[in-house]
């Protein structure tokens, strides 16, 4: 994919470039072998004319007892004079001087393209230019069996810290928006015993896993997990996230997913996925901005100025806690008191890994906050079920306030598009209660 900064027009000259390899690692040995070749046929040929000659040595002639001549290099040699002896082992020896030569001088020209090299093959190198970038894939932040383990040893913790409702165990493999509603709702528990338990987490099966695609840190995981995958129940989708090294994954978004969700077509796990900045224009709505344009939806419904962009077939959260929901709470109230709905969404909270087909799935979270007030002179918000646990107040002058945290699960689609966001689940509970200031 090229892409341009946003300001500047985008690359209109790109080229593709790989180096050709043209080392030819079989030249080096074969040479060695004709080399080694050719002075065992150079000996044998010596040999040969050697053994030819001592088969006609001198013979002697039969009859007379003639004495034999003697020459006169033997004379003088008899006398004391020294005279070089003509052998035949230098004239040998001198033989295959040229050859070793030759050899050695033939085997310096190879380069080291000629011969085998160890180790593993060079690995190409992105270059950047003026007119494009060169990406090469980078290693996954897990393996399917590192995330299956991972969700494994959070469901053994997640079971553990709420059967205890201890919060200090949780903290160990949850974190966010994630942590702070098992949080509220061990304090909740604590007081009312009629109060649910978060949904456990499922170890069964791990459906879906699409690690961020990454050598470095803080790394993502994204994970749908089920105890039968094949089956009807909801899965949940979760988003990991790993600060460090040294860190534990821990669960920042845990998401009931809808009935009829459908999870887009996403990269194999051993390939992975980019994780996408939260004000990235590539998407239809920016990451960062997906939890204030839905909160104003839950606020007004079609009337919102971002109801365009969103699917409402099929979304499940607008009659839960949406604008309907909402008008029917407030006129339930007596004249006495009234309510107030606003939405608060936390900084740099959402997460968001690409999909095939250039979307995202953006994990967010919002905070649903409810504000009850006494219109008349001694009138009181009296207080009961989970708000009355969580605020420890039963009834006020002042009124009461309390927050719903909503954690989201949006598949985006990617700018330029006509397909709207969707979304895919949702989980929401208590997470603050108490009397307004």
């Amino acid at each position: 994919i090229i892409v341009g900064d946003g300001e500047n027009a985008a690359p209109s000259d790109v080229s593709v470039t790989w180096p050709r390899d043209t080392a030819t690692p079989s030249v080096g040995p074969l040479l060695v072998a004709g080399g080694v070749f050719l002075v065992g046929g150079i000996v044998l040929l010596v040999w040969a004319f050697v053994h030819q000659r001592r088969g006609r040595g001198p013979r002697r002639r039969s009859g007379g007892s003639r004495p034999p001549r003697v020459r006169a290099s033997r004379r003088a040699a008899a006398a004391g004079a020294q005279v070089p002896v003509r052998g035949r082992r230098g004239r040998r020896a001198l033989v295959a001087v040229p050859v070793v030569l030759v050899g050695a001088l033939g085997l310096a020209g190879c380069s080291s393209d000629y011969w085998p090299q160890g180790g593993s093959a060079a690995t190409p190198t992105p270059t950047a230019t003026a007119t494009g970038t060169a990406v090469q894939n980078e290693p996954t932040a897990a393996t399917k069996q590192q995330i299956t383990r991972i969700v494994q040893r959070v469901a053994e913790v997640a079971k553990k810290a709420d059967d205890a409702r201890d919060a200090e165990i949780a903290a160990e493999r949850f974190t966010g928006a994630a942590l702070d509603l098992r949080e509220a709702n061990y304090t909740i528990r604590g007081k009312d015993a009629d109060v649910d338990a978060p949904p456990a987490i499922s170890a069964g099966q791990v459906c879906v896993a699409l690690p961020q695609q990454t050598d470095s840190w803080p790394r993502t995981v994204f994970a749908v997990v089920a105890e039968d995958c094949d089956a009807k129940s909801a899965p949940q989708a979760l988003t990991l996230v790993q600060d460090s090294a040294r860190d534990d994954y821990k669960v920042a978004y845990d998401v009931s997913l809808e009935a009829a969700a459908k999870i887009p077509s996403l990269a194999p796990t051993s390939i992975g996925a980019a994780l996408l900045a939260s004000n990235t224009k590539l998407l239809s709505i920016a990451p960062d901005e997906i939890a204030t344009a839905y909160g104003d939806i839950l606020s007004k419904d079609s009337d919102s100025s971002y109801a365009s962009l969103f699917q409402s077939d099929g979304d499940g959260l607008r009659s839960t806690i949406g604008k309907a929901y909402k008008d029917k709470k407030s006129e339930s109230l007596p004249d006495t008191a009234k309510i107030e709905y606003s939405s608060e969404v936390p900084d740099d909270s959402a997460v968001a890994i690409a999909t095939d087909g250039a979307g995202a799935l953006v994990s967010a979270d919002l905070n649903e906050v409810e504000k009850v007030t006494p219109t008349a002179a001694g009138a009181e918000v009296n207080t009961e079920g989970a708000v009355k646990a969580l605020s420890g107040v039963d009834s006020s002058t002042k009124g009461i306030s309390a927050t719903y945290g909503v954690q989201l699960l949006f598949y985006v689609p990617p700018v330029g598009t006509d397909d709207k966001v969707v979304l895919l689940g949702f989980t929401q509970g208590l997470t603050a209660a108490s009397e307004v200031q």
